[in-house]
């Protein structure tokens, strides 16, 4: 039975092994700049990379998956009145329909902007008649404001220029927080709507989605309010061109390797826009899950062991997060 001091070593001894891996990946990420980066190179920077289906029960109930998404049926109790929506809510809305569609949709990162808006004005204006209140209102996710140490902790990774990797952009950087006994408490767990300038592949990863969740681990790592914990799960709703999207879920496991589980690359479609927006609305409004039975649990399916690459960094010395980072302005 472990007690509470052999639980407080194992910790430290993870948050060690997960600073020392995340700058290691982050070094190597700026040594050796990618348009996006493959299975192979993601192993040999300790990554694995695996695919999820957001709708497989047996993985939505699993250790594996640490953002539970809103049932949907709970989801399907809320509708938009029409009669609250202004022209550019409508335009928002109906994006695929709107004569400036093929101007929002001629970069990736216009299109990722474009979805974006149409999720979140979708997610604005949601709202059921009994109890009458709007979705937003008893979401728990919050943004992350400018005065949030997260921020001293350099939690944002941005663009190096100059540099051949695709741009990026944050489009909403959210963390969970519930009140309890008049006190605020914050999970350790981060929420991430990424744009990307770049139309990626299966079995791939971009910068601007790598980076971020390295970065937003190495805050976190780097908190005062979550030195109590070695957990720290990154989703991310990462939105590219042409008009595609897909979900990202990611942590750091004990053996040091830095697992993210992607589903499928899904097109916005006329005839599917609304199933999608369910989709990813459900996942923006996910439980997170928390928990020694899953701080500690160890994922069979990802290889044990660090790369020769990254065990080889750690005796040397390392670029550290606010070196890697420039500043947020």
């Amino acid at each position: 039975m472990d007690t509470r001091a052999n639980r407080l070593r194992r910790q430290a001894k993870l948050r060690s092994k997960y600073e020392t891996a995340a700058e290691s990946i982050l070094e190597s990420f700026l040594l050796e700049p990618k348009k996006s980066f493959s299975s192979c190179d993601l192993a040999r920077l300790g990554i694995d990379l695996m695919p999820f289906d957001p709708f497989d029960q047996d993985f939505l109930q699993s250790r594996k998956c640490l953002f539970k998404p809103l049932p949907k049926d709970v989801l399907a109790e809320y509708f938009i009145d029409p009669s609250e929506l202004l022209d550019g809510d409508h335009t928002a809305l109906k994006w695929l329909e709107h004569p400036s569609s093929s101007v929002n949709l001629s970069s990736p990162l216009r299109a990722a902007v474009t979805i974006f808006s149409y999720l979140e004005t979708t997610y604005l204006h949601l709202q059921r008649k009994t109890p009458k209140g709007y979705l937003f209102e008893v979401a728990k996710w919050q943004f992350i404001m400018c005065d949030d140490d997260f921020h001293d902790a350099n939690g944002f990774y941005n663009h190096p220029f100059p540099s051949p990797m695709p741009v990026w952009s944050y489009l909403y950087m959210m963390q969970h927080c519930t009140e309890q006994g008049g006190k605020l408490i914050t999970l350790p767990h981060l929420q991430l709507i990424m744009g990307n300038d770049a139309v990626p592949k299966e079995n791939e990863i971009l910068p601007g989605e790598l980076g971020p969740i390295v970065q937003g681990i190495l805050a976190r790592l780097n908190q005062p309010d979550f030195d109590h914990t070695s957990l720290f799960p990154v989703q991310m709703l990462s939105l590219f061109g042409p008009r595609d999207g897909r979900i990202l879920q990611a942590r750091f496991y004990p053996s040091g390797r830095l697992v993210i589980r992607a589903t499928q690359i899904y097109r916005f479609e006329r005839h599917n826009q609304d199933d999608l927006a369910t989709l990813f609305l459900r996942f923006w409004l996910s439980e997170p899950c928390i928990g020694d039975e899953y701080e500690f649990y160890v994922d069979e399916e990802s290889p044990g062991g660090l790369p020769q690459a990254v065990i080889a960094l750690s005796s040397t010395s390392v670029v550290k997060a606010k070196q890697v980072s420039h500043a947020y302005s």
